[in-house]
């Protein structure tokens, strides 16, 4: 290495230990607050209850609905054409007997 460079003037290699890390963790625990106050405003006020009275009903899963997406997922996705064509296999073979 040459002498001439003075390696204590480089810029880090790391942000830990500067100030720009420290600004970092300032700036993402304002951001986390803030979030959370916004939470807890929202779920304390009680202007809010009456659209979450509407809006959780949709969002809660019933067993039927656990059931019926099990069950989809062990049938095999058809396509229109397919379907009529079982549609037609079906007609065909009730016409036969």
């Amino acid at each position: 290495m040459d002498p001439r460079i003075d390696s204590s003037k480089w810029k880090p290699r790391q942000t830990r230990g500067t100030p720009s890390y420290r600004y970092r963790s300032y700036f993402a625990l304002g951001v986390l607050a803030v979030g959370l106050a916004t939470g807890l405003f929202a779920v304390l006020n009680p202007r809010f209850s009456k659209y979450y009275e509407i809006i959780e009903p949709k969002l809660r899963n019933t067993e039927e609905d656990y059931d019926q997406r099990a069950l989809l997922g062990f049938v095999a996705q058809k396509t229109e054409k397919q379907l009529k064509e079982v549609i037609e296999l079906q007609k065909k073979m009730l016409s036969d007997r």
